[in-house]
């Protein structure tokens, strides 16, 4: 299948099998923004990147893959049912003093200035635990003016010990929903030294064994791989190699179960973020009004579809050398009858957009 990208962004298209053995195409492009200095106001700009950089073509972790939390996800995702919104950030403390716990959060308007989403957290400096014979104590709290917001700081974590022979670690304690993160006290580790967790959530929280954050939830990680669907030996007989019938597409949804849409976010809606950039308090921007489309082609016709925005991640605490910018990606699944000859991804003003049924 040729793939014709005509949009400035990273872009692709590629087809999906799915369970009942019907076909798909799914496209997606990804622009990415610059996050300009904001006004006194707290207004934040969005420019066009002039370095759109690549897809994400595997999930890029924090350190280590399997003791660290999700930086970046994969773009390669076939569909989402709703926009996740994700942040990779800081909590900044007030007038960036040093103090011993603050909070932050965000907050998701529509393009009707409808409030659809408010979520806050908690920050607290960090917090030794200390064992002395058979007795644990708790250190003094640390006063902070910056706190990482990553699942390695919240609830959770994974307890091991190495093996004699050095080939396998036998694994004493492990919290599923966060193996990344802290609070564990690591009885037989020779440093005898555990750290509260940095982040909570601010208020009763809906979701009491996710680990409050930001960031992407980690796909191997319980929240999410229960999702995944049935593999056991009647997959393998016969299903495979299709998907399991009880794959749920929530499934492909990455980021914190707080920070799911219910449906799209659409151009113009507006995202404020709380004590997460250096400045003003609030800060806010609002998405870019662009449609973005996809059209598939095969010989007897072609269909022409919008792609929905269902990924939008504020990468503040990015990449070394990178300035603070915004991802959005446009995403489309489009039922494939016959095999295809060329997929398209193109911007097409409002006015002249109509969609050309198959056929």
């Amino acid at each position: 299948m040729q793939i014709n990208n005509y949009t400035p962004f990273a872009g692709l298209a590629w087809e999906v099998v799915h369970a009942n053995n019907t076909w798909s195409v799914s496209a997606v492009a990804r622009a990415r923004f610059r996050l300009q200095k904001s006004d006194e106001l707290g207004e934040i700009k969005l420019s066009l990147d002039p370095q759109q950089g690549e897809l994400f073509p595997t999930d890029i972790f924090w350190g280590e893959s399997d003791r660290s939390s999700v930086r970046y996800e994969s773009d390669l995702v076939s569909f989402k049912p709703n926009t996740d919104l994700v942040l990779n950030a800081n909590a900044v403390s007030p007038r960036a003093k040093f103090r011993r716990n603050w909070s932050c959060g965000v907050r998701v308007y529509s393009e009707k200035n409808e409030l659809l989403r408010s979520y806050f957290l908690n920050v607290f400096g960090e917090r030794k635990i200390h064992k002395l014979g058979v007795v644990w104590w708790s250190g003094f709290l640390a006063r902070v003016n910056v706190v990482p917001i990553r699942y390695e700081y919240a609830k959770g974590g994974t307890v091991s010990i190495p093996a004699k022979n050095k080939r396998k670690e036998k694994f004493l304690k492990v919290n599923r929903y966060n193996p990344a993160g802290c609070g564990i006290k690591k009885i037989r580790d020779p440093k005898r030294t555990a750290y509260t967790p940095q982040i909570l959530y601010r208020g009763l929280p809906k979701f009491t064994r996710i680990p409050p954050g930001f960031g992407f939830i980690n796909r191997a990680w319980k929240s999410r791989v229960k999702l995944a669907g049935t593999y056991d030996k009647k997959w393998i007989k016969n299903q495979h190699p299709l998907p399991p019938h009880d794959f749920d597409p929530f499934y492909n949804q990455a980021a914190h179960p707080e920070l799911i849409m219910d449906g799209y976010l659409k151009g113009g809606s507006r995202i404020e973020l709380v004590h997460l950039l250096e400045g003003a308090k609030k800060q806010h921007f609002r998405l870019p009004e662009m449609r973005v489309f996809t059209r598939v082609k095969m010989y007897t016709g072609e269909i022409l579809k919008e792609m929905n925005i269902d990924t939008v991640l504020i990468d503040i605490d990015g990449e070394e050398g990178k300035e603070p910018g915004v991802y959005i990606s446009w995403r489309a699944s489009v039922p494939r009858p016959l095999e295809a000859e060329a997929t398209d991804i193109m911007i097409v003003p409002e006015k002249n957009t109509t969609e050309v049924k198959d056929g």
